[in-house]
C-alpha cells in the first residue's frame, strides 16, 4: 500500500492537491493508505470545485480514481462514512453559477494597496484600460515588483514600519496566483506633467514620477471576493469565470 506523502506527490498529486492535503491532513476512509489518499483527494476535488468521473459511483459510495490526477491508479476506494456520502451526493447535484468577468493581473504589493484602499489609481505605460469602465476582477501576480519607492511614498503619509507592511499584505487565504476581489473602473486619461509633480497624485498612484505609467485609471471602488479563487494570469484584460457565491454582497 501507498502511504507515503514523497511518493504520492512524485507519482500522482500535482503539487496543489499535495498542499491541499498538507494543510488539511485529511485521512479518510479504510482500507489500504492508497485507498485512503485517494479517498481524500477526489473529496477535495468535490469540495473544491472538481468532478468525480463517475458521480452514480459516488452517490452509492464506490469513489474511483480520477483519471489525470491518478494515471496509474486502476482501482476504486469506498467512502463509508454516511456523512461523507451525503457531502458527496450533495456536491454530484449541484452546479455552481458561474459568471464571466474582464480581470487583470497586477504584482505585489500594489495589488494588496489597491485592495486595502491605499493605491486609488492604476497607471500603465499602455491604455489597456481605456473604454473599459466598471467591474474588473484583480488577479495577484505571482512575482513581486520590486520598487521601495511606495514604500517612501506611505512613510511620507506618517506610516510607520508595522503600518506599511500591515496595508501591502493580503487576508489570510489570499495568496499569489489568486483572484482576490473585483474593483470598478472610472474612466481612462493621459498623465500629464503636472501629474508627474503633483505629490497628491503620486501619494494615489503609490508611485513617483519615474514609476507613473501614460495611462491612469481611477479605481472608484474595491470588495473583497469571500474566498480566493485561483487562476493563471494572463497579459492585458482577460476573461475569467467565476462561482456567482464568492462575489461580494
Amino acid at each position: 500500500a501507498l502511504s507515503s506523502l514523497d511518493v504520492l506527490e512524485s507519482f500522482f498529486f500535482p503539487p496543489p492537491l499535495v498542499g491541499m492535503l498538507e494543510e488539511r491532513n485529511w485521512r479518510m476512509g479504510e482500507g489500504s493508505g492508497t485507498s485512503r489518499w485517494i479517498t481524500t483527494v477526489s473529496l477535495l476535488l468535490l469540495l473544491h470545485g472538481g468532478e468525480v468521473c463517475d458521480a452514480a459511483s459516488a452517490v452509492t459510495g464506490s469513489l474511483p480514481a480520477i483519471g489525470w490526477a491518478f494515471p496509474k491508479v486502476k482501482n476504486t476506494c469506498h467512502v463509508r462514512s454516511p456523512r461523507l456520502q451525503r457531502m458527496i451526493r450533495q456536491k454530484c447535484r449541484e452546479k455552481p453559477e458561474m459568471e464571466t468577468l474582464r480581470c487583470f493581473t497586477m504584482s505585489q504589493p500594489f495589488a494588496a494597496l489597491l485592495m486595502n484602499g491605499y493605491k486609488t489609481i492604476e497607471s500603465r505605460n499602455h491604455p489597456m484600460f481605456e473604454g473599459i469602465t466598471g467591474s474588473v476582477a484583480l488577479h495577484v501576480g505571482r512575482k513581486d515588483w520590486p520598487d521601495d519607492t511606495c514604500r517612501e511614498i506611505l512613510s511620507s503619509w506618517g506610516m510607520d514600519d508595522s503600518q506599511i507592511k500591515k496595508c501591502m499584505e493580503l487576508p489570510n487565504g489570499f495568496k499569489r496566483g489568486d483572484v482576490v476581489g473585483i474593483v470598478e473602473l472610472g474612466d481612462t486619461f493621459l498623465r500629464s506633467q503636472g501629474h508627474m509633480n503633483d505629490r497628491g497624485m503620486q501619494r494615489r498612484i503609490c508611485a513617483g514620477p519615474s514609476g507613473m505609467g501614460r495611462y491612469l485609471t481611477p479605481i472608484t471602488s474595491v470588495s473583497y471576493l469571500s474566498r480566493p479563487f485561483k487562476a493563471r494570469g494572463q497579459p492585458g484584460v482577460w476573461k475569467v469565470e467565476l462561482p456567482r457565491d464568492i462575489f461580494p454582497e
